[in-house]
């Protein structure tokens, strides 16, 4: 039976690939295995040559949504057979050459089944799948396999291992899969650090009650601590901006949905692409002269005509955006001219000056990051990144930078450094 190596380069992993591969190789009666490596993914497939030119076109043209190829190399093999295909376990041998997958917000069906009475994972604050939850913020080492990221503390239950065996789950090889008999375990706590309660229903419900009553919580999110008020209170926004020594900066918007939204905004379709995507960057909007939803915009973005609004992208936020129904304000859990605190002890020590009361988690950060900032042009509706961050980073451009012979390392503006950039003059 011929039989071919497939080596594909790129950000493939943590996006479902070896999954896909596996099920399209089954639809088209290809035998061999899929395996991750460090240096991307590797497949041996043995079939009709015919066979085998319509797998590799469609690993290509139906790659999962989040994944980008960038190198897709065919070597022919002597013959093999094989009984079925399979996934074999990671290589870890070999030179490091891989693009790192990004933090995806939630998919529509996590989020459909965190909503979903009944489904075991209804109120659960982090469900995740293969094609959602966090990646590059919690990824120690490559390749990307959940003994090399901070889930690995976490065993899965009977019924989470059953998903991640299935082939027919999409929670498939899902690195982060998780449920409340195998939790990630939420903790509410007072800003000296005394536990008030570890039930999950109990923290959202109280949190909702803190911050009808103008209290500033600090929220663990996936790439670190974010400060959340009710963004309709004035007294609230009022005492952020005096505890954080922000006088006039404005802050980002958490809004429960894109009808409550519409209420405040002008959304062009672009906006409103950009809103449900899966990246949930802040988007920056045009304001309505009347917002509908009551936001004190003259505290939120002083003397400025647009706000920054984002979806929650995670299933704790989505759970206490949809509890409050109200937009939050939702800005870096940090000190004037510091980075976002993402370590619990940390955050716990430098945010209680500004914090009432924190929710935080056992799921250990390895890599902060902000959220993203996007806008787009009114008339071309092209996408402009202001900051490239949770979502859009660690990303891959495609641009060989004609006319220079050397590898380039760029680490951002004068005031601002960013996640190194590199270009390589050749690969090796």
């Amino acid at each position: 039976m011929p039989t071919h190596h497939l080596h594909i380069e790129g950000q493939v992993q943590g996006v479902g690939f070896r999954p896909f591969v596996y099920r399209l190789a089954h639809e088209m009666g290809i035998k061999g295995w899929v395996s991750n490596g460090v240096d991307g993914v590797h497949i041996t497939a043995a079939s009709e040559t015919a066979s085998l030119d319509e797998f590799c076109r469609r690993l290509v043209d139906e790659a999962p949504y989040c994944s980008v190829i960038t190198h897709f190399i065919n070597t022919p093999l002597p013959e093999q057979t094989f009984s079925d295909f399979t996934i074999q376990p990671s290589r870890q041998a070999g030179q490091p050459k891989l693009l790192l997958t990004p933090d995806m917000g939630l998919c529509d069906n996590c989020r459909r089944e965190l909503h979903e009475g009944g489904n075991r994972r209804f109120h659960y604050a982090f469900t995740t799948c293969t094609f959602c939850g966090p990646r590059y913020s919690i990824i120690r080492k490559l390749p990307y396999d959940r003994e090399f990221t901070t889930m690995e503390v976490f065993d899965m239950c009977p019924d989470c291992r059953q998903e991640y065996t299935d082939p027919l789950d999409r929670r498939y090889f899902s690195q982060t899969n998780s449920c409340p008999a195998c939790a990630v375990h939420l903790q509410l706590s007072d800003r000296q650090g005394n536990s008030l309660s570890l039930d999950p229903e109990d923290i959202i419900s109280r949190a909702s009650d803190l911050l009808l009553e103008g209290r500033i919580l600090a929220v663990k999110g996936i790439g670190g601590y974010l400060l959340v008020a009710d963004a309709t209170n004035r007294s609230a926004i009022q005492t952020l901006r005096d505890r954080k020594h922000r006088p006039s900066k404005p802050f980002a918007l958490l809004y429960p949905d894109i009808e409550t939204l519409a209420g405040d905004v002008i959304l062009s379709p672009h906006d409103k692409g950009a809103f449900l995507s899966i990246e949930s960057p802040i988007l920056l909007l045009t304001l309505l002269e009347k917002p509908a939803s009551g936001i004190q915009t003259d505290l939120i973005a002083p003397q400025l005509s647009q706000i920054g609004a984002m979806r929650p992208y995670t299933p704790l936020f989505e759970w206490l955006s949809q509890q409050f129904r109200r937009p939050l304000i939702a800005t870096s859990g940090n000190i004037s001219g510091s980075p976002i605190y993402y370590d619990d002890q940390d955050a716990l020590t430098s945010l209680a000056p500004l914090a009432d009361f924190f929710i935080t988690n056992d799921r250990a950060i390895t890599t902060p990051q902000d959220d993203s900032v996007v806008r787009f042009t009114p008339e071309a509706g092209q996408r402009i990144v202001i900051r490239r961050s949770r979502g859009y980073a660690p990303t891959f451009i495609g641009s060989s930078l004609d006319g220079h012979a050397d590898s380039l390392l760029a680490m951002g503006a004068d005031m601002k450094s960013t996640f190194p950039c590199f270009t390589r003059a050749t690969y090796t």
